[in-house]
């Protein structure tokens, strides 16, 4: 980390973690961005919040960024763009101050509409070691995601989703949006997830129910994945690019048969 700090001239030397601090029963409406933001620090808990900004553009709910021990639970989410979006820096940036995001905890919070609870697309710097338990998803337009291109950099692994109601699970490695500045020396690392019990039963079947896209590159494809006890509604698709070693395991429908499994580009897939 310290060469590459040296290499860039932005670089100047990172304050120590902030205090901790905590926001709580507020409703907070009409931000000129994104609401709750912050970056470079440690043990920050948002509780009891209302956050209401539909049809607002860039008005993300709140986005933890280059932090550590983060703790998000009894909110409520009303979104014009992503309700949670877990970051670590920007695109170059990002990636040689190298400062990663660890230990999020999102737990007990309703979803109601938004593009998405999420990881990236900014995590240049890495993300690590995220839960999200007992949430419960509306109308999101990318669901429960994971995004970001092979110009970042950096690393998402070790994901938990368990005991949510989702109507999508989305893996992005192509965004059309927020990739400028110089391309990261290798692709990201995708790798250790976990989606358990998990209800996708009212999910729209149009589209792939779960739709999990890696990276060509054979050393950064998506890697060591589980899906177990997943309800999804009748008809449902899965989709399966780029990957390795993805598990599924008591998968059910509502009518009791399998989904469509589509696997490319892929191996050790088990389903």
């Amino acid at each position: 980390m310290e060469n590459r700090r040296r290499e860039k001239p932005w670089q100047v030397d990172l304050p120590d973690q902030l205090p901790g601090c905590k926001y709580s029963n507020l409703t907070i409406t009409e931000p000129p961005s994104w609401t709750i933001h912050y970056i470079y620090s440690d043990n920050i808990t948002c509780h009891d919040l209302k956050i209401i900004t539909y049809g607002i553009r860039n008005s993300d709910g709140i986005d933890p960024d280059s932090s550590t021990d983060s703790y998000i639970f009894n909110c409520s989410f009303d979104n014009g763009d992503d309700c949670i979006a877990i970051k670590s820096g920007k695109n170059p940036e990002g990636f040689y101050v190298g400062k990663p995001t660890k230990n999020v905890r999102i737990t007990d919070c309703d979803f109601i509409r938004g593009h998405g609870i999420s990881i990236g697309s900014e995590m240049s710097g890495g993300v690590s070691d995220v839960l999200v338990q007992d949430c419960r998803a509306g109308a999101l337009i990318n669901g429960l995601q994971i995004k970001g291109t092979k110009e970042r950099g950096g690393y998402v692994k070790n994901v938990t989703v368990v005991d949510c109601q989702l109507l999508k699970i989305t893996i992005f490695s192509k965004l059309n949006y927020n990739n400028d500045g110089e391309a990261a020396p290798e692709p990201p690392t995708f790798e250790n997830f976990t989606f358990k019990n998990i209800d996708l039963s009212k999910a729209d079947v149009k589209e792939p129910v779960i739709n999990i896209n890696g990276f060509k590159d054979p050393a950064h494809k998506l890697k060591n994945v589980l899906f177990s006890n997943i309800l999804l509604p009748a008809n449902s698709k899965v989709l399966i690019n780029d990957a390795e070693q993805v598990k599924f395991e008591q998968i059910k429908t509502a009518n009791g048969q399998k989904p469509e499994y589509i696997v490319t580009g892929s191996t050790g897939i088990v389903y």
